[in-house]
Order: structure tokens, then C-alpha cells, then sequence
């Protein structure tokens, strides 16, 4: 079953580790999409289209 967190949760939990942005912003799209966390709030069943990302974070997401 998947986790439930707002966005905000997600990036402060995974900005308090210190990564760079791309690296919050791609771990975040991988969780989301994967399912592996559902997003609660105003962004509530939402995915992410790599394709939107800036450049750096889309290629980190397809990397990981």
C-alpha cells in the first residue's frame, strides 16, 4: 500500500537531506509515478511528465 503525503511533505523531508533541487525533483517524480507514495492536498492523484521538468531533473528521474 502506498504511502499518503502532501508535496510539501515530500520535498521538505527530501530537501532536509541536503541533495541538490535535481535531486529532490527527481526522487519525488519517481516516488509519485511509481506509486510508491500518493499525493494528498491540492495535488491529489497527480503524476509528473518528465517532459515538463527542467532539464537536469528529468534526467535524474529517468537515471535513478
Amino acid at each position: 500500500m502506498a504511502r499518503k503525503a502532501t508535496l510539501l511533505d515530500l520535498v521538505t523531508a527530501f530537501a532536509e537531506e541536503a541533495a541538490p533541487d535535481a535531486e529532490v525533483i527527481a526522487t519525488v517524480v519517481r516516488m509519485v509515478n511509481a506509486g510508491i507514495v500518493q499525493l494528498r492536498g491540492s495535488f491529489r492523484g497527480a503524476r509528473f511528465d518528465l517532459d515538463d521538468l527542467p532539464v537536469r531533473a528529468a534526467r535524474a528521474a529517468r537515471a535513478a
